[in-house]
């Protein structure tokens, strides 16, 4: 018959944590594509991504009042567009660009000394018709601003974020819920063993699978059959010394079985105790024959 292939725990465990690994990626997955399909139907709304515009502006005005800036505070400007990243922010006075989140810093005169001159095509810059402008007070004057927040990316920047970390914490989950066959199995058999220790060695050891701690419970079954046989030949003993009293006695002769029995007295109480496969009326021809010499427990 061929030999059942062997599954150690090591190729278990490995098993469980690759399948725990692709089932957080796709969870991971799936939930991307949801929360990519909620944003778009949430900021296809009009009137959604108009006021998300508007706290922008809100807020950068805010920033401009507490910090005084002017329209010529190119460092700070930048500041703040590098902190709100899905921003595209852009300052125009007399309908020339003098500001742009997306132009880079060296073609700001104003910022460095030397740095080249704007080009026409840097100075003017044209307005958007698709995207609303706004009006911002500096200290140096009114600046038409237009601003245009990409609110789509900035939420599912930061909800691709928090999905990666709910997929990292459901990596255990998974190993765990996988393993609980194992975990149970674990459980089966102390509760098993907890019970053979405690005399009761007729309820065999659960044997189920084909690796190490399916060993060990055929280990220990084999130990339970060893003590149970052991057992049943003790008793076996027992009751044929006393039966080899009983009858010797009616003949007379019966003192080296009673001396035997005598002898093996605690032994015998630790039988009589522990092995319930003795009948009642053998326990009581026991007790008849060892009571005169200090009897039974």
């Amino acid at each position: 018959m061929a030999t059942p292939e062997k599954h150690g725990l090591a190729k278990q465990f490995t098993r469980l944590i690759v399948l725990s690994g692709l089932a957080s990626f796709l969870l991971l997955g799936f939930l991307q594509v949801v929360l990519n399909k909620g944003l778009r139907l949430y900021f296809d709304q009009p009137e959604v991504q108009q006021q998300a515009s508007q706290r922008q502006v809100d807020e950068l005005q805010t920033y401009i009042d507490e910090n005084k800036l002017s329209s010529t505070d190119i460092k700070k400007l930048t500041d703040w567009t590098r902190s709100h990243r899905y921003n595209l922010f852009e300052l125009y006075r007399d309908q020339k660009l003098i500001y742009s989140s997306y132009a880079p810093r060296r073609y700001y005169k104003n910022d460095d000394p030397e740095a080249p001159e704007l080009t026409d095509s840097h100075k003017h810059g044209p307005f958007y018709d698709w995207s609303p402008v706004y009006t911002l007070n500096f200290s140096d004057g009114e600046i038409t601003a237009l601003l245009y927040y990409n609110g789509f990316d900035a939420c599912y920047s930061t909800g691709r974020d928090l999905l990666f970390v709910l997929c990292l914490a459901s990596f255990p989950l998974f190993f765990l819920w996988g393993s609980r066959g194992i975990v149970k199995y674990i459980v089966q058999l102390s509760e098993e063993i907890q019970a053979m220790e405690g005399g009761d060695l007729d309820h065999p050891i659960t044997i189920r699978g084909s690796d190490e701690i399916t060993t060990l419970a055929s280990c220990l079954d084999s130990m339970r059959v060893t003590l149970r046989q052991q057992q049943e030949e003790e008793v076996f003993h027992v009751l044929v010394l006393l039966d080899v009293y009983i009858q010797s006695d009616a003949e007379g002769a019966g003192a080296s079985a009673l001396d035997e029995l005598v002898a093996d007295r605690l032994e015998i109480e630790d039988v009589v105790t522990r092995s319930p496969e003795v009948a009642a009326p053998d326990v009581e021809r026991i007790v008849l024959v060892l009571e005169p010499h200090g009897g039974v427990c």
